[in-house]
């Protein structure tokens, strides 16, 4: 296997830029320019999908990540391409729907528009507080939701039946629908997708996987302000499972790139928000399709979009300012668990530390929670950092290789 060091530093990691709290200013699109997915008049359904029907279905790019990593502001980012057919919301294909359309195609597009966060586009279905906690559902109003529904349904009954076939007849609905036409790259996004790469590479193996990484301190700060701010049945989430579930989503995710360069790459949210123009340029190389300006405008359906941050709203254009927010956000002790158990791979990305490194006996000391979450978060640090090189495996060396 190559280098996961080399590889990472060579596909997309980099120290990041001194932070600070001025906007990525962009000028706002004309209406003119905006690329509008949603056809303007009535489309002849019949007519589009004749065309469609004999179109191969677009190449899957798949987003993930770990949660409140900048996901969805990424997929907003590349809506506006002429070349690329966003998925406006998740569709959980990888880690849930393709599992049970192995068991039941029909159950599993009953559940892919029942379930899954697709449901938001259906206008008859405004989202509730749980949905829009944190989230920043966008605009859909008018869009043929039961049409892409019959339509991905019909697709399915003509194709083989198929795990893929569900994403596959959804992609071409999708454009049927939207009006947007033959497209190179179907984008879906859905945290966690980095988990499955390896089906989906048993499945399209040309397909390109995104992984998204944001410093955990971060990340975690959030995670709690969606908590605090959202609906009172809202679960906390401890910091010692944030850090194991954090853990295991970047060894995955470091771990694919490392084996599939070429189609794999990693985006840092603070590059995104700090170095943007830079950050599109390269992932158009990535994606190997021109350079676009939409690709530094966030939309959805060809929309402005308005992301929400953990600290509300923060307006349709790109801003940097809450880089570093959680150092006002977080319980120092959390900051000091998330930097004793996470802080090797934060250096690595680039995220410098408030303390130093913990030596072996301050690891161990450190753990916390129930037995299974400690047992679970020394796996998740093995598999995490010995791929990597960061844990020197020769003896008498434990405390230099730390």
């Amino acid at each position: 296997m190559p280098s996961l060091t080399r590889t990472v530093r060579q596909y997309g990691v980099r120290a990041p830029d001194p932070p600070g709290d001025a906007t990525v200013g962009h000028t706002t699109r004309k209406s003119s320019t905006v690329s509008d997915q949603l056809p303007p008049k009535p489309v002849d359904a019949h007519a589009v999908a004749r065309g469609l029907a004999s179109e191969p279905a677009p190449e899957p790019v798949f987003v993930g990540g770990y949660p409140r990593s900048g996901t969805s502001l990424l997929v907003s980012l590349l809506d506006g391409h002429p070349q690329l057919l966003v998925l406006p919301e998740e569709t959980w294909f990888l880690k849930d729907v393709s599992r049970r359309a192995a068991v039941s195609g029909p159950e599993a597009l009953a559940y892919l528009f029942d379930r899954t966060n697709l449901r938001h586009l259906d206008p008859a279905r405004p989202p509730d507080a749980a949905d829009l906690a944190g989230v920043g559902i966008a605009d859909y109003d008018g869009f043929p939701y039961g049409r892409l529904r019959d339509r991905t349904t019909a697709l399915f009954r003509d194709s083989a039946g198929a795990p893929p076939d569900v994403l596959s007849s959804l992609g071409l609905a999708f454009a049927e629908v939207t009006g947007a036409g033959p497209r190179r790259y179907l984008v879906e996004k859905t945290p966690d997708n980095e988990f499955r790469i390896g089906a989906a590479r048993a499945w399209w193996p040309r397909c390109r996987f995104v992984y998204m990484v944001r410093d955990p301190r971060a990340a975690f700060h959030s995670h709690a302000a969606k908590t605090r701010n959202g609906p009172a049945a809202a679960r906390e989430l401890p910091v010692e499972t944030f850090v194991l579930h954090y853990a295991r989503s970047l060894g995955v995710g470091l771990r694919y790139i490392a084996l599939v360069p070429g189609l794999s790459t990693l985006v840092k949210y603070e590059d995104l928000v700090t170095a943007l123009e830079p950050e599109m340029r390269r992932m158009s190389r990535f994606l190997d399709v021109p350079f676009d300006p939409s690709l530094l405008v966030p939309t959805k359906l060809g929309r402005p979009w308005t992301g929400v941050g953990s600290g509300g709203e923060v307006g349709d254009q790109v801003v940097a300012g809450r880089i570093e927010a959680w150092r006002d956000g977080l319980h120092g002790s959390d900051v000091a668990y998330i930097e004793t158990f996470l802080g090797k791979a934060m250096l690595f990305l680039g995220y410098p530390l408030t303390t130093g490194l913990a030596t072996t006996g301050e690891f161990l000391a450190a753990l916390r929670g129930r037995l299974p979450v400690r047992w679970q978060t020394l796996r998740a640090m093995a598999s995490l950092y010995k791929p990597v090189g960061l844990v020197r495996r020769h003896r008498g060396s434990s405390r230099k290789g730390r």
